[in-house]
């Protein structure tokens, strides 16, 4: 979950590069290139990849959670989910609603199976690098354009 907060975080700032040209500049400074939405998902893909496999798995997905739940007492709340990285209210708040599948206000152990399967699109108990930034360029397109950032 920590890498998934941070993943929104810098998915703004690939919102942002795309809204905001560089500007001319009378010094050869060499302008960074933007990272694409798919390249900025492929490497957190690697960074939720714990055991370095390159797959996730269920397992994996459950020890992202755990560690997300930062008080411990079973179930990730909003307040935890925002408060592990860094990102806007707004965004976090609206990637957070779509996760938490039964809208109870948390998170909990017994819904990260059907978080996991709605990644693993081929149903094969694991997950790819492409399965993985398929579904967050979808969930990203979604979220964007539900707080009106995305394409209409």
């Amino acid at each position: 979950m920590l890498t998934r907060l941070c993943l929104v975080a810098g998915l703004l700032l690939c919102v942002e590069a795309t809204k905001h040209p560089p500007m001319a500049s009378t010094s050869p400074k060499p302008t960074p290139t933007p990272l694409s939405l798919a390249d900025f998902y492929r490497i957190y893909f690697h960074r939720e990849d714990l055991n370095n496999d390159g797959v996730q798995t269920l397992s994996e997905f459950e020890q992202l959670w755990r560690q997300a739940d930062l008080n411990g007492d079973g179930s990730v709340d909003l307040r935890e989910y925002t408060s592990i990285g860094p990102s806007t209210m707004l965004m976090a708040s609206e990637v957070y609603k779509y996760l938490d599948h039964d809208h109870n206000g948390v998170i909990t152990l017994q819904e990260i199976p059907r978080m996991f399967t709605q990644f693993d699109t081929n149903y094969d108990g694991w997950i790819t690098e492409q399965e993985f930034v398929d579904e967050k360029i979808r969930i990203f397109n979604l979220v964007t354009k539900n707080i009106g950032l995305g394409k209409k």
